[in-house]
This record gives structure tokens, sequence and C-alpha cells, in this order.
């Protein structure tokens, strides 16, 4: 696999070229999985991407790696077997020492270990406006022939969330 992209640079000179390395501190339900990664700063791929920050590997492929995988490759001179995962939680991080190798259900047992596979929902959610008594009345009134809009300006909420509550696509 070749390390040189179209225009010649070695893949570290592109890879450092899009790092910043004064990113954000690991959330704390990270550090407690993981405390080697405590008071060490994110380091974070710097231009727009999708989901997960992409770069092309060169050669005569065009395939594109993680920027994850990326920096698994400069640090250990392998790529990784499976994939990386963020110990810090955080799609954008490159630094090396807030990733570990694993497979999608390593990452899934690390999400789940940090409380964040759990989906509070309904008043319990932590954005909730409503109350579950209050969807009830909702739905009560809108079969009565109330507006959607008078709706949305009773309960200080907007158009498309007495919408969805409506069409039962919220609060199930």
């Amino acid at each position: 696999m070749g390390e040189r992209g179209p225009k010649g640079k070695p893949l570290a000179v592109r890879f450092w070229a899009k790092v910043c390395t004064d990113g954000p501190m690991p959330k704390a339900s990270a550090v407690a999985v993981w405390p080697d990664i405590a008071g060490t700063q994110c380091w974070v791929w710097n231009v727009p991407f999708g989901r997960y920050p992409m770069l092309g590997i060169g050669g005569h492929d065009t395939q594109a790696k993680t920027a994850g995988n990326v920096a698994w490759y400069l640090e250990t001179g392998e790529w990784p077997k499976h994939s990386t995962c963020h110990k810090c939680d955080n799609p954008a991080c490159a630094r090396f020492s807030h990733l570990f190798e694993g497979t999608p259900k390593d990452n899934t047992a690390d999400m789940l270990t940090k409380g964040r596979g759990n989906r509070a929902k309904h008043e319990i959610h932590w954005n909730a406006v409503l109350t579950e008594s209050q969807v009830a009345e909702i739905r009560a009134k809108r079969k009565l022939g109330f507006k959607l809009m008078e709706l949305a300006e009773q309960y200080g909420v907007c158009f498309g969330t007495i919408s969805k509550i409506s069409r039962k696509d919220r609060w199930k």
C-alpha cells in the first residue's frame, strides 16, 4: 500500500497537516473507564468530515482510511486488524493514546460500560420539555380538532414537536 498521496506528499505529512493538538479534554465518563487518558487533550481532525474523518492513503488504489486507523499505522507501522475505537468517545480524535484496536462488538461494549447505550426517553430524557400527562393532553386535544400551532404555543414547543407527538413519531 503506497504512502504517498496524489501530489507525492508522504502520508505522515498529510496526516499531521490535518490534526490540531489543542482539542478538548476527554469526558469524565471516558476517563473513569480509561484512566490513562486523564489530563490528555484530544488531537482533533481540523478539516470538515462526515461521520468519521478520513484520509486517502495513496498508492494505486484510492482507498481512504479513518484518521484513527492512520494514527494507528503511523505509530505502530501496521494497520489495525479490525478498526480503531476511541477511549475518549470523540470520533474526531486522532491521538494514538486515545485509541484502542477493536471490533464493532468491542466498541459497543466500551459504549455500554460508559453508560452511553441507555437512551433515556420521554420525561426522564435530559432535554425533555413535556411530561407524559402533557403529551396525553396534546393527543386528546388534537382529536378534538385543536390546531398544531395553537398547541405549540400553549405548550411552549415548536410546531414540528406537536406534529410528531400527534403522529406518534415521538413519545410512542
